[in-house]
């Protein structure tokens, strides 16, 4: 209910009674009108003014809108978390499988075949996810190096005729940048590995293999897209895969 048009129309101190009722919203069902006003150091008119604003004919009809809006929006993300928690448990049921496990592993030996490892991601999430799958898979012993997109640049690669490989941790929107140095690395016979939460996205095109898994993005502001524990476990299997070769 507080739109952003709503919210901008506010002067100062209906600003304030909006503060407060985001700080106190257990509180107000109880409340009168005085009540909030004095808590806020107001007069009862600026309150009404306020409740106006909102679209609300009083005190009253704002407290049952607002703790209605409140009841939906724990409904949503009840909803969205029980969503999520549906789409990782069969992610996880699905890879555990014979046929994925064997699939995936095929993958994983492949990467650990190739003498150059590099792992690739954006600026922003995914480029930390990649700084920490360096880290580990270099503590359980393979040598990687990591970059963001931004940072990568084609100099960087070895000329290993066709041993070298790129570990892609892929975004909804491809930035066209990186695709290009993918392209151009794949060329130069880097063989292209893709995790990837996407379908008929840009860089499967190019991708020898593709690690993939489906949880949908969150809604809401602050949620950071979708989970990447699906990522994590494709890491840590890596992990334990480089570490069972050296076993054999």
């Amino acid at each position: 209910m507080f739109t952003i048009n709503r919210v901008n129309s506010l002067n100062e101190l209906e600003r304030l009674v909006y503060d407060y009722i985001l700080r106190h919203p257990k509180e107000l069902p109880g409340m009168k009108v005085k009540d909030v006003a004095e808590a806020v150091n107001v007069s009862s008119s600026t309150v009404m003014r306020f409740c106006k604003k909102m679209d609300c004919s009083g005190f009253s009809e704002f407290k049952y809108q607002y703790q209605h809006s409140l009841a939906q929006d724990v409904a949503v993300a009840v909803e969205q978390k029980d969503d999520e928690l549906e789409y990782l448990l069969e992610f996880f049921s699905s890879v555990s499988q014979t046929g994925p496990q064997e699939s995936m592993a095929a993958v994983m030996d492949r990467f650990i075949e190739c003498e150059d490892k590099i792992l690739l991601g954006n600026a922003g999430l995914q480029g930390q996810l990649v700084q920490y799958a360096s880290y580990l898979l270099n503590a359980a012993g393979m040598t990687t190096r990591y970059f963001t997109d931004d940072s990568f640049r084609l100099r960087n690669l070895l000329d290993l005729g066709e041993s070298g490989a790129i570990l892609y941790f892929s975004v909804q929107q491809d930035e066209e940048l990186a695709l290009n140095k993918l392209c151009a690395a794949k060329a130069l016979g880097y063989r292209i590995f893709v995790v990837s939460n996407y379908e008929n996205v840009q860089v499967h095109k190019i991708a020898d293999d593709i690690l993939t898994y489906h949880v949908p993005m969150r809604d809401g502001v602050g949620s950071g897209g979708s989970s990447q524990l699906p990522v994590l476990y494709y890491v840590e299997a890596l992990a334990r895969r480089y570490g069972e070769h050296q076993v054999w």
